[in-house]
């Protein structure tokens, strides 16, 4: 699978240069460079933006280079075309390669937190599922005081993560 397949060519030119200065640079990264591959692979855009923000004074409005052999400017985005001449500079690879690897930690830390704030949704989900299949009629007879008893354990549970969800959606 490769998650640069529908990105725009300069995406992907810029998700190599990505890929080269983290090489370049990997006995300083502290890590192998596998670690950070989303930087140069699925968040290969998002890196090159972040990074055109952070040089943004360095880099000011330049405007698109022609890379066509027509001589023709090609239609990319502005923020990767202003950032692969960055790229390309070695002379400041350990600090491009730090400030990759930043704003990669950046942005799985952030992925990290959205999926945590849909963590109480997913497990409210799956234990509806769960409830939804339990099949009374093939319990065996002895074991039903207990599915009983579980039961309305679980409403309790279900009741005080009510009374907190309202509590929590209207502040006092």
């Amino acid at each position: 699978r490769d998650p640069l397949k529908n990105q725009p060519n300069a995406v992907r030119e810029g998700a190599r240069a990505i890929a080269h200065v983290l090489t370049a640079e990997s006995r300083n990264l502290g890590e192998r460079v596998h670690t950070f591959r989303d930087a140069f692979g699925r968040d290969a855009a998002e890196v090159l933006n972040r990074l055109a923000k952070t040089y943004e004074s360095e880099l000011g409005g330049a405007t698109p280079h022609t890379d066509d052999i027509f001589g023709e400017v090609a239609e990319t985005d502005g923020a990767v075309t202003r950032v692969k001449d960055l790229l390309r500079n070695s002379d400041r690879g350990a600090e491009l390669a730090e400030q990759i690897k930043e704003i990669q930690q950046t942005i799985t830390d952030e992925r990290a937190e959205e999926k945590r704030g849909q963590e109480a949704l997913n497990a409210s989900r799956k234990a509806r599922t769960l409830l939804a299949n339990i099949d009374l009629g093939r319990a065996d007879a002895g074991t039903l005081p207990d599915v009983e008893a579980n039961l309305n354990e679980l409403i309790g549970l279900a009741q005080r993560l009510l009374n907190e969800a309202g509590q929590r959606r209207s502040p006092p």
